[in-house]
Parts: structure tokens; C-alpha cells; sequence
């Protein structure tokens, strides 16, 4: 059986329409193949249209790690620096300055 195995590994590394077909395919049945911008077609968490989570992988294929988690911890932005945050985003480390780990005090 693993010379079967690997006369047929030797096969398909020898055929171009074995590469073709492997882009045409969805090797996961995730909805999405190479061609259509699956990153990891051996996958099925990992697509075009993953939610990003924090486990350092690019689950949404975008080329950026852990950007725009769905989860993770939140973080408040004070865009005029009166101590009361306006907005917050979730992120999966400590974000760069101007993010604060609380509202702050708003009156």
C-alpha cells in the first residue's frame, strides 16, 4: 500500500492537470478554493469569509493576523483626551497608544 501511496504522490507531482485541479477544488468544502482566495484550502475554519480570531493565524485571508477580531479584549479610544473614551475596538494584544484599557471617567 505505501508504494501505491507513493507512486501516486509521484504521479501528481508529475501532472499538470493535478495542480490545476487542486486550485479548482474545494479541498475543505468551506465554499471557497485557492482561486477564490482561500488562503488554506486543507482548512475549513480558515476562508475568504472567516471571522478573525485571536490564535495568530490569518483566518479571513486578508494577509494581516489577528486585525478585527470577533473576540477578544476591549479597548476604549479618546480621541480629544478628556479622560471619557468615544469609541472601542477589540483587539487581541495591547494596542498602540491613544487606546486606554477603561472608559475613563466621563461626567
Amino acid at each position: 500500500v505505501a508504494v501505491i501511496l507513493w507512486l501516486l504522490g509521484c504521479w501528481m507531482d508529475q501532472d499538470p492537470y493535478y495542480e490545476t485541479a487542486t486550485v479548482l477544488l474545494d479541498q475543505d468544502a468551506d465554499g471557497f478554493t485557492i482561486n477564490d482566495g482561500d488562503c488554506n484550502d486543507l482548512n475549513p475554519m480558515i476562508h475568504p469569509d472567516a471571522d478573525e480570531i485571536c490564535d495568530e493565524v490569518d483566518n479571513d485571508c486578508n494577509d494581516l493576523i489577528d486585525d478585527e477580531p470577533v473576540s477578544g479584549d476591549r479597548w476604549y479610544y479618546d480621541a480629544d483626551n478628556d479622560g471619557c473614551a468615544e469609541s472601542w475596538m477589540l483587539f487581541c494584544d495591547e494596542p498602540d497608544s491613544g487606546f486606554q484599557e477603561n472608559e475613563g471617567e466621563c461626567h
